[in-house]
């Protein structure tokens, strides 16, 4: 065991109390662009690839960029297939050839290969299951862009093929999660959706893509603007029944969706993938709880943690006791436990008392999702993970199908996703249960979430 037991923590723990009754009131595959291929082919650019094919059996092929999640933003190609949830990243072999490894980010040892030909519009998958040959779908994208008080934000419409179902469409307006998510990060779910009737609005975050203004991480407020104006602009448009729109939010968007909530509750339905139903501050404490007893942390470094934590979030909502905070810091900052609970942005250097970084985050923690929840009086659905370390799914879907038990309102309900990770894809484990790289999404989970909505608001593609 390290120093940290040894240390008196009689303040410290003082302080947590204090601070819990404040709170409870208050491998990179490498970049793919347009360049010869190992045999000299001319290699086609990522958006000329990205998008969604369908085989004449119905089965869909979506690849996307991973763009926005990648560290150095370089270019990297993703498919999965929605009802088996099959899912890789791509690694460039040859002009417009792909191979494919056993799971996400494991390009090795190779299992298949992925082959575009963009200029048809077909892409052919084959692998140890088979072949699978696909037609890019005819969904209908029109670029947009809509004001938010002095930023304007450019997106994307994405609408039904032509002939499949009659305008007006049902709508939806999507909430993306963390990150500097443009388009291409929600389009893998809109495509899903706007073949089944939807027209579905997505758009580059302020300061991101097309969009201006200046990307400022956890600016939920900023964010909620965004929302209520891409609300308000898909209300508007000729092709789009304003009485059938609904909201979607996943991860941090399920703080967004409360202040959207306030100023404009005229949703048809909800969907909240990987959301929480309690305030941030929370749902830090039981995740560190949850991932810290998994570490196998003693109580003593577990209580370390959950006083870095919880004296960050007081000082952020009360600006009291910051002397307290950088003691509990600086006794702590070089303990193993941080690598074990907890993500990165956790346990960034503490910003300067002043610095306006307190104000965001103090934004972000004064949100109560459940209070949403209480107020919803239409159909809602929540996505969960049953091994989402950030997220646990057991305990917000337990707080959550409490509140909704309460209400007694129709088609309001909870679903956790077996074994399903915070991005809802399957975890698997070796023998010494190591974690697996990822294989697949939980299966058929995409499929299921589209007829839920369509069954609500009468679409059918």
């Amino acid at each position: 065991m390290n120093s940290s037991a040894t240390r008196s923590r009689a303040p410290v723990l003082a302080l947590v109390g204090v601070a819990l009754a404040t709170l409870a009131s208050a491998p990179r595959l490498g970049a793919q662009t347009s360049s010869p291929g190992a045999d000299g082919a001319v290699a086609s650019s990522p958006a000329d690839l990205t998008g969604t094919y369908r085989a004449t059996d119905g089965r869909l092929l979506i690849v996307w960029d991973l763009v926005d999640q990648m560290p150095g933003g370089e270019h990297q190609l993703a498919a999965f297939e929605p009802t088996s949830g099959w899912l890789r990243t791509l690694h460039r072999e040859a002009g417009d050839r792909f191979g494919f490894g056993p799971g996400w980010f494991a390009p090795s040892p190779r299992e298949g290969t992925i082959t575009f030909r963009p200029n048809d519009g077909i892409v052919r998958r084959v692998g140890s299951d088979g072949t699978l040959e696909a037609a890019r779908a005819p969904i209908r994208r029109r670029d947009v862009s809509f004001g938010s008080g002095d930023v304007v934000l450019a997106g994307e419409l994405v609408l039904p093929p032509a002939g499949r179902v009659d305008a007006p469409y049902p709508g939806l307006v999507m909430i993306p999660g963390f990150g500097r998510l443009t388009r291409k990060t929600p389009r893998i779910v809109a495509d899903q959706f706007a073949l089944a009737g939807l027209a579905v609005l997505i758009h580059d975050r302020r300061g991101t893509g097309a969009s201006s203004g200046e990307y400022v991480p956890g600016a939920i407020f900023d964010y909620a603007r965004d929302a209520e104006a891409a609300l308000a602009y898909l209300r508007d448009r000729p092709e789009v029944d304003p009485e059938r729109i609904g909201v979607m939010a996943s991860s941090l968007g399920g703080l967004v969706a409360p202040l959207l909530h306030d100023r404009d509750p005229r949703w048809a339905f909800f969907v909240c993938r990987v959301c929480p139903a309690t305030p941030a501050w929370e749902q830090k404490v039981v995740s560190i709880l949850g991932r810290g007893r998994s570490a196998g942390l003693d109580n003593a470094d577990l209580l370390d943690a959950l006083a870095r934590k919880i004296l960050t979030a007081r000082y952020a909502l009360t600006r009291e006791d910051y002397g307290a905070l950088r003691a509990v810091e600086g006794s702590t900052s070089g303990e193993a436990w941080r690598r074990e609970v907890g993500d990165p942005e956790d346990w960034r250097p503490l910003a300067e008392p002043d610095a306006g970084s307190w104000d965001v985050y103090r934004s972000v923690l004064e949100v109560d999702p459940g209070a949403m929840l209480r107020e919803l009086d239409v159909p809602a659905l929540l996505i969960l993970g049953e091994r989402d370390r950030r997220l646990p799914g057991d305990y917000h879907a337990m707080r959550a199908r409490r509140i909704f038990d309460r209400s007694d309102r129709p088609h309001q309900e909870v679903r956790v996703l077996p074994r399903a990770s915070h991005g809802l894809m399957e975890v698997r484990t070796d023998s010494g249960g190591r974690r697996l790289p990822f294989d697949r999404f939980v299966p058929g989970w995409h499929d299921r979430m589209v007829r839920w909505v369509t069954t609500r608001v009468g679409a059918g593609g």
